[in-house]
């Protein structure tokens, strides 16, 4: 089952700003992209579940997320910057 991915307007900020920091950029979007792809299919089996949502790492960026799999959507909550 295919998944439709969409980040909160406040996630989305945060991955703004960690991309325009002045950090490897290309990393980051690399990472959003590949988030964004991966999450599309079986999202909870890549995922780690703590506290009510799913956590998932494609270095410098981690993802919290949670799923919806009546909507077949996942959502985007926060993402974070982490050292590789």
């Amino acid at each position: 089952m295919k998944y439709t991915v969409t980040w909160l307007p406040a996630a989305s900020s945060e991955l703004t700003r960690l991309y325009n920091q002045p950090l490897n950029r290309q990393a980051v979007a690399d990472a959003a992209d590949l988030i964004d792809q991966e999450l599309k299919i079986d999202p909870d089996q890549k995922a780690r579940l703590f506290g009510g949502m799913y956590f998932y790492r494609v270095p410098p960026l981690v993802v919290a997320f949670e799923v919806i799999p009546d909507d077949c959507l996942v959502r985007v909550l926060q993402v974070y910057r982490v050292k590789s």
